[in-house]
């Protein structure tokens, strides 16, 4: 799915200290490509799945969600009309039903990456920080060489106060994806907050420089 597992994407966290830490990072739009042509994006399934999210994408969330579960309704077999359900209802802040549909897809046996992952943010926003845990390191196990769910562990981590295993997770996750600004500010805040404030500033910085934006890049300079 989109960065931030969605069109909208999920609340931010606090980290220690009252910090606040990285964002969940869903898969991104390269990502989201690779698996869906794993699947065959010609199937008319994956046509109208496209065509639910873009709805969502365009702003139109009730049309959007209708139009996913009318196609779930008519292919009641297929996990991952299921699987973006849960990822329209997660960039939505409705994470106990995100959790129900990516259970099914999952149960559909619509069990990529992408999908533990996403569900992986949605236990995390819900508070359920051992689910969530197991969720991102399945999602690591099913591919490998993909850097947001090492990002959200590395976030997860340091709310944990796990600062050095956060910053190893945030460095596996540049060396999948050099430069990708959501692993620049988990490796940033890690090394920051374990007062390690000189080694902090080129990460952060780099954060900046990919995500101008960055809200909590800036505050963490």
């Amino acid at each position: 799915m989109a960065r931030g597992a969605g069109p909208g994407g999920p609340r931010k966290r606090k980290g220690r200290a009252g910090k606040s830490a990285p964002a969940r990072t869903g898969l991104g739009a390269r990502e989201d490509e690779f698996y869906r042509t794993q699947r065959d994006p010609s199937d008319p399934r994956e046509v109208r799945i496209s065509i639910g999210m873009e709805m969502f994408e365009e702003g139109d969330a009730p049309g959007g969600l209708s139009y996913l579960r009318a196609l779930a309704r008519d292919e009641p077999g297929y996990g991952y009309v299921r699987a973006a359900i849960g990822s329209a209802l997660l960039s939505t802040g409705a994470y106990g039903e995100a959790i129900a549909e990516f259970r099914e897809a999952l149960r559909l046996g619509a069990g990529d990456a992408g999908t533990y992952n996403n569900l992986g943010i949605a236990y995390d926003s819900a508070g359920l920080t051992e689910e969530a845990l197991e969720c991102y390191q399945e999602s690591i196990r099913q591919d490998p060489e993909q850097a947001p769910p090492r990002i959200n562990l590395s976030g997860m981590y340091r709310i944990q106060g796990r600062l050095e295993e956060a910053a190893k997770a945030a460095d596996e996750a540049l060396r999948l994806e050099p430069g990708h600004p959501d692993a620049c500010l988990a490796k940033g805040a890690a090394l920051a907050d374990m007062g390690r404030f000189s080694e902090s500033l080129e990460p952060l910085r780099d954060a900046v420089g990919a995500a101008p934006e960055s809200y909590d890049a800036l505050m963490c300079l």
